[in-house]
């Protein structure tokens, strides 16, 4: 096993990075627990000295990948932001008046009100999950009740974690406001079955909206930018972060019983302005210290071109 972990490679003969290889000795050590009966098998238990030759081998070989920079940069998601949001209003990719355009919304605010996640929670998503009801003052509220998860696994190890319940009010003063939009939605597919439903054409001479399940796509700009299917569960994070939210308030959205919430969280860009505004050095107050510590900055020329790129989200 030390030997293993020390000159185990990819395909292409590069280096795992040292996650990976962490990864790799927890699938060895599943599989001799679960197909070998071996449940003595503790590669990771510190007290235990029968690994503890493995554990040091592998501790060395993942600094040293991180020394060599193999494994810090870590690609993840980034959130839609809320101009990426305007634009797919703007452009009709969001309609509550299209059958495509309604699916589109539903498909969206299911990561971002509820923190869907990229497939599991979408593939198995229930209509009967959502009702609407009405308070006591007359506002109307949507609720979600969530299923198996990743989180959430039931049997005896998960029986006192609870399915994530989430409550969104409706917002009179705004016409896009989702609980009416999630209304209309349920009330045009049966109350069980599959949420996502097939698409089909409007009949002629008819308005009426036949639902479908299609596939996101809007002219937003991707430049240095990762959206995949999973940046909607990071909006849904980032968004709350950015508002001032605690952590578990942001954890009770996203239903992440961990740390791991923190992997969501990114800053706003203008945050990142003022903390970078705060870290520089005082302002000279003379003028004449001001121009002797001035620095010149060289002229560059930027050949950097704005592109955009069309967003296809199954």
């Amino acid at each position: 096993m030390a030997h293993f972990i020390q000159e185990c490679r990819r395909v292409d003969t590069s280096p795992y990075p040292p996650n990976s290889l962490v990864q790799l000795a927890s699938g060895i050590q599943r599989y001799l627990r679960t197909d070998c009966n071996r449940n003595d098998v503790s590669l990771f238990e510190k007290d235990s000295s029968t690994f503890a030759f493995f554990r040091k081998c592998l501790d060395s070989r993942m600094k040293e990948l991180t020394n060599n920079g193999i494994g810090t940069n870590v690609k993840r998601a980034d959130p839609i932001l809320t101009t990426d949001e305007e634009a797919m209003w703007d452009s009709g990719v969001f309609n509550c008046n299209t059958s495509n355009g309604l699916t589109n919304i539903v498909f969206f605010y299911n990561c971002k009100l509820f923190g869907f996640r990229a497939l599991d929670e979408h593939k198995q998503l229930d209509a009967s999950q959502f009702r609407i009801s009405v308070d006591t003052i007359g506002n109307k509220l949507l609720h979600y009740t969530g299923r198996l998860c990743k989180n959430v696994q039931g049997g005896l190890n998960n029986r006192n974690v609870d399915v994530k319940r989430i409550t969104q009010k409706s917002d009179p003063t705004n016409p896009r406001c989702l609980v009416t939009i999630y209304e209309k939605y349920l009330s045009l597919i049966p109350r069980e079955g599959r949420f996502y439903r097939k698409p089909l054409p409007h009949k002629a001479n008819d308005g009426s909206i036949r639902l479908a399940s299609s596939r996101l796509a809007a002219g937003i700009s991707t430049t240095d930018r990762n959206i995949t299917n999973h940046s909607g569960k990071v909006t849904c994070c980032t968004t709350l972060f950015n508002a001032g939210f605690s952590d578990s308030t942001v954890k009770s959205r996203s239903g992440h019983r961990s740390t791991a919430v923190d992997t969501y969280k990114h800053p706003l860009e203008t945050l990142q302005d003022n903390v970078s505004k705060a870290l520089q050095p005082p302002v000279p107050t003379s003028k004449n210290v001001k121009q002797k510590m001035t620095c010149p900055l060289p002229k560059v020329t930027s050949t950097v071109s704005k592109t955009k790129k069309t967003i296809i989200v199954p």
